[in-house]
């Protein structure tokens, strides 16, 4: 009997809802809760227990200030610094001295530094003969003509002696040019080639016969080859000269040549004998 009693009470008994049930666990309904509890609910039962938290401190950023270097350090630096790398930061002072002494007009000296080929002036005719180690195309009692590759164009080298004394070089472009505009990008080859080595020009002149192509550079060519242009380049030294020459002597046949003169060795000026070639 008492079985089937509990049986109906069973069958008849409502089922409460979820949340009804959950409420039924709850403190304020005075039953103990067996079910584990979130830990987030333990923290945040009440505002009290949100007031007492304790906040994460902010973390400051680091600034990281940059290192000033006291300019004395800054100087010896550069001052134990390799001499490439201090020309690599300051001017060159050897560069300034020249510019100086160019500004005050004193010359400096080639000596016997390499004007061309190797070669340097005073040098007699044998061992220029044997420098060279191929036959002249042409010889005289003081002169020797070769022909060669200078600065990328076919030359005639001419070399002229005084007493047993090389005094002079004379190389002649020999490249022919159908187009005559062709030929001052040429010049200007050969005169960057010369700067290169010897410096800028102490005097740079263009001489107009006729000036009808002055503002016209591309023109210049035309103008070289009807005799109505001069271009005379110019390097001055204590002890020697360089020329670069472009000019027409005869009408649609300019010339093209560079001319390295020793001071010590050249003869007086009525004696001069240019080397045919």
């Amino acid at each position: 009997m008492i079985k089937y009693v509990l049986m109906l009470l069973i069958i008849f008994t409502p089922v409460l809802p979820v949340r009804a049930q959950q409420k039924l666990l709850m403190p304020e309904y005075g039953l103990k809760r067996d079910l584990p509890r979130a830990p987030t609910q333990d923290i945040l039962e009440s505002a009290e227990d949100v007031i007492e938290l304790e906040e994460t401190p902010e973390i400051e950023p680091i600034i990281i200030e940059p290192i000033e270097v006291p300019e004395e350090v800054i100087e010896e630096k550069i001052i134990v610094l390799p001499e490439e790398r201090v020309l690599e930061i300051l001017p060159s002072q050897k560069f300034i001295e020249q510019k100086d002494t160019q500004k005050e007009n004193k010359l400096i000296s080639l000596g016997n530094k390499d004007i061309v080929r190797g070669l340097f002036f005073g040098l007699p005719k044998e061992i220029v003969k044997e420098y060279e180690s191929f036959i002249p195309s042409g010889e005289e009692e003081n002169g020797l003509i070769y022909i060669d590759d200078m600065w990328g164009f076919k030359s005639s080298i001419g070399y002229e002696f005084l007493s047993d004394r090389l005094w002079r070089i004379k190389i002649i472009n020999e490249k022919r040019y159908a187009d005559p505009t062709k030929r001052i990008p040429d010049i200007i080859a050969i005169q960057t080639a010369l700067e290169e080595k010897f410096g800028q020009p102490t005097s740079e002149n263009f001489i107009w016969l006729d000036d009808v192509e002055k503002d016209f550079p591309q023109y210049w060519g035309w103008a070289l080859h009807r005799k109505e242009l001069k271009i005379n380049v110019i390097w001055e030294f204590e002890d020697a000269q360089i020329k670069l020459i472009a000019e027409a002597c005869v009408r649609s046949k300019p010339e093209v040549r560079v001319e390295f003169i020793s001071k010590k060795y050249r003869p007086e000026k009525k004696q001069f004998n240019f080397l045919q070639f």
